[in-house]
């Protein structure tokens, strides 16, 4: 939206991105998985909300789909990386009707009823068909194939699970899984930390799927506050009014109001330009910033769901050390049991209750004696 049609500089500052460490990294893994990924195969990518997804998102497209054209393997009219957002319901469950239809929208696909063959529009659909809206899919999955998509990316993906308990979000997600291999594509599943729930469901889903943890700036860490400042300083080059006193300068009052998320300092960014813009300034003060920022509430929710994700990804500095603790015990569990089995009988013969008679061979009637 063009607020200031005649300030270019506001709106090419709107407009832009920038590049920082986290995101090269989380970019450069999601290439790698992608081109190494086999088919069946869900690619997780999470992070705290305002994180700055949709900007990688963005710059793994442009980079990936370079890249086919570049080589050849794409060519005109293909469609390498398709981009689509599950929205929230407005009903109390998730629609995949409305995810199918938005997805032919983003590829500017006609009407399914023109694309689906003759005989699926006359006969009567099987149950299961009808609950997927088949016309939909089958459209959906030609198109997918015929644009030769390479990556199927559904940004906000935690609204899938939706309405669903975990055997219905098992389920989708296999559905999901199906949609891939039937069109070798490779569907990554974009959202905040609530997608780590879905790769948790089953043993089958986790050996299958792949996570990628796009992660804010932590505090207590020297080398992310340092690139932290990069990113403050590489804004500051951007904002087209002069800031009084430096970014760089504000640091702990920019981190505290955007938790280390560059997505969240980015909007509060673009909302204090836009404020010094109306006010027909030059200057970009720490009062503009302090009157744009949002409130304690706004951030502590944030904060609270950011805390309670990272801790589900809390990892040990040595890989498998969780694993070789329980296998420990499990193996000291066994050992236990295997020494307290009862110890087998050597005696020669089984010992009788008072009264019983030692097991022998009767004999018939005529050889025993009767008084």
């Amino acid at each position: 939206m063009k607020i200031f049609p005649g300030n270019q500089d506001v709106e090419a500052f709107q407009n832009g991105r920038i590049t920082h460490a986290h995101l090269v990294t989380a970019r450069e893994k999601l290439f790698f998985e992608v081109n190494n990924a086999v088919e069946g195969t869900l690619i997780f990518l999470f992070g705290p909300t305002g994180v700055g997804k949709t900007t990688l998102i963005e710059s793994f497209r442009e980079k990936f789909t370079d890249e086919m054209f570049s080589s050849g393997i794409s060519s005109k009219g293909d469609l390498p990386v398709l981009v689509v957002e599950a929205r929230a319901p407005d009903s109390p469950k998730f629609s995949w009707k409305e995810l199918y239809r938005s997805t032919l929208n983003v590829m500017m696909e006609p009407l399914p009823i023109k694309k689906c063959p003759l005989e699926l529009r006359t006969h009567k659909p099987p149950k299961w068909q009808k609950t997927v809206g088949y016309e939909l899919l089958f459209s959906l999955q030609e198109a997918i194939i015929r644009r030769n998509v390479k990556v199927l990316i559904i940004d906000e993906a935690q609204h899938i699970g939706i309405g669903s308990g975990p055997g219905g979000i098992h389920a989708q997600l296999d559905h999901l899984k199906s949609i891939a291999n039937l069109t070798e594509t490779i569907i990554v599943l974009a959202g905040v930390y609530d997608l780590i729930n879905f790769r948790n469901l089953s043993g089958q889903l986790s050996r299958r799927s792949i996570d990628i943890h796009f992660p804010r700036y932590m505090p207590n860490n020297l080398d992310e506050c340092q690139e932290f400042t990069n990113v403050l300083a590489t804004f500051q080059e951007k904002i087209p009014f002069t800031c009084a006193p430096p970014l760089v300068s504000m640091i702990e009052d920019l981190y505290a109001g955007s938790l280390g998320c560059v997505g969240i300092l980015k909007s509060w960014l673009d909302r204090t330009v836009r404020l010094v813009a109306i006010e027909g300034g030059n200057m970009f003060t720490h009062d503009h910033l302090m009157r744009t920022v949002m409130s304690d509430e706004q951030l502590k929710t944030i904060w609270k769901e950011l805390v309670e994700g990272e801790k589900k990804l809390t990892t040990s500095a040595q890989p498998l050390t969780k694993m070789k603790e329980l296998l420990k015990i499990e193996t000291s569990a066994a050992e236990k049991a295997k020494k307290q089995k009862p110890a087998r009988n050597n005696s020669p013969g089984k010992k009788l209750k008072p009264g019983e008679r030692k097991p022998q061979r009767l004999k018939n009637g005529r050889d025993q004696d009767v008084e």
